[in-house]
């Protein structure tokens, strides 16, 4: 079995496993029976299910061509960075609290990070930002990688409270309006 195609259907396994199984209870053993694969395939592509999981979630919006095209046909950049943060936030929303809490405990044991892997930072959102002070969509004396790193700490923040109060807010409307509040204050929406 080729190596490449292996990784997928584990991950499409172990994704599968957890989200009716529920994180904590999986093992590594039900998530190679499931792939159809051995656990040295699971060892060759992952150090653990957490390192999985990590992957899921690192691949899954850079994954999306459409939404990508989608974003690129935007002509405004303060639409592009929002309709780009909005989609991970989907994907944390249609995860769940549960799946969200085993990424997050992922990151905090020093794993890839939600900050640095999961956001596409470099590639996208500084740029983004960067043109939307220059048109003036967004007003603020810091420079774009000041508001990336404060916009990325406040979403993961806003990200453990949802976890923390048990998915009891829409998180897309909070982070939204504090992402506003940040960028563009005194400006609604």
């Amino acid at each position: 079995m080729e190596k490449g195609g292996s990784k997928t259907q584990l991950i499409d396994a172990g994704m599968n496993l957890f989200r009716t199984k529920g994180f904590q209870t999986v093992t590594v053993l039900e998530i190679c029976r499931a792939a159809g694969v051995t656990r040295n395939a699971f060892y060759y592509h992952f150090a653990d299910k957490e390192d999985l999981l990590c992957s899921y979630f690192n691949d899954a919006i850079p994954s999306r061509e459409a939404l990508f095209q989608h974003i690129l046909s935007i002509s405004d950049d303060w639409e592009k960075l929002w309709c780009l943060l909005e989609a991970h936030l989907q994907l944390i929303t249609e995860e769940g609290v549960a799946i969200t809490r085993a990424l997050l405990k992922a990151s905090l044991d020093n794993r890839r990070t939600l900050v640095s892997d999961y956001i596409l930072t470099d590639a996208w959102c500084i740029p983004l930002i960067r043109n939307c002070l220059r048109s003036g969509r967004i007003r603020s004396a810091l420079s774009a990688e000041q508001l990336n790193f404060l916009m990325t700490r406040m979403l993961l923040g806003i990200v453990v409270s949802w976890c923390n109060r048990d998915g009891g807010f829409d998180l897309i409307e909070t982070f939204r309006s504090a992402l506003d509040d940040l960028m563009r204050p005194g400006c609604a929406g």
